[in-house]
């Protein structure tokens, strides 16, 4: 072998030997590279931090809660004007009737809605229009208040029929009446006292007057 082909061959050898190195040193920095770049497979993903007895609490839907017996109305609804209220009429009550009326036996009711009761049946004449009755009576209310008494003033009433000066259903109740009789007279305000009532012999608006009356006679 001649000196330049050894020397040839000593070149190739370095060459390839300076290659190789560069080579692994390359694959090598590729490898760290990869490694850098690349998530390990094995890492454990991270996990919500959550109590099994209490789960987290979502947001809750907002509800607008209707009262009993209402139905819940849209915003337009409330929006509008309310109705205007309509006028509210006073309840007028009728004035209580006397507890007896229904207690005693045999009550005769006219047409009229005089109520009464014969306690004596006379045997005598019954007074006309034009007459005059003597009668003893005793007026009380409802809640059986004497107000009016002709046998404590010792002093029977006449009263002449037919002259408009008396209760309607006073005269009424006498003009059926033999003498002798006793009755009692269950006049509703309509047939006594009225509206107004009588506050001088203490009688209110409005109230029933009780009327036990005796014909004395009829002249």
């Amino acid at each position: 072998m001649s000196i330049r082909s050894a020397f040839a061959c000593v070149f190739a050898l370095l060459l390839s030997a300076c290659g190789g190195s560069s080579t692994g040193d390359q694959s090598t920095a590729e490898k760290a590279a990869g490694q850098k770049q690349q998530p390990p497979a094995s890492a454990p993903a991270t996990a919500q931090k959550t109590s099994p007895q209490a789960p987290a609490p979502q947001p809750a839907a907002t509800t607008v809660a209707a009262e009993p017996g209402t139905a819940a109305t849209s915003p337009k609804a409330s929006a509008s004007s309310p109705p205007a209220p309509k006028p509210v009429r006073p309840v007028i009550e009728q004035p209580p009737e006397p507890v007896y009326i229904v207690k005693d036996k045999g009550v005769v009711t006219t047409p009229t809605g005089l109520r009464y009761v014969d306690l004596v049946a006379g045997k005598g004449a019954s007074p006309k229009r034009g007459q005059t009755a003597v009668v003893h009576y005793i007026g009380t209310l409802a809640n059986d208040s004497v107000f009016d008494d002709s046998r404590k003033r010792k002093d029977p009433l006449e009263c002449r029929m037919g002259t408009g000066r008396y209760l309607r259903g006073w005269e009424e109740g006498l003009s059926s009446m033999k003498v002798g009789g006793k009755r009692k007279l269950i006049i509703p305000p309509r047939l006594g006292y009225g509206r107004a009532g009588n506050r001088k012999m203490g009688i209110p608006p409005n109230a029933y007057v009780i009327f036990e009356v005796e014909l004395m006679a009829v002249r």
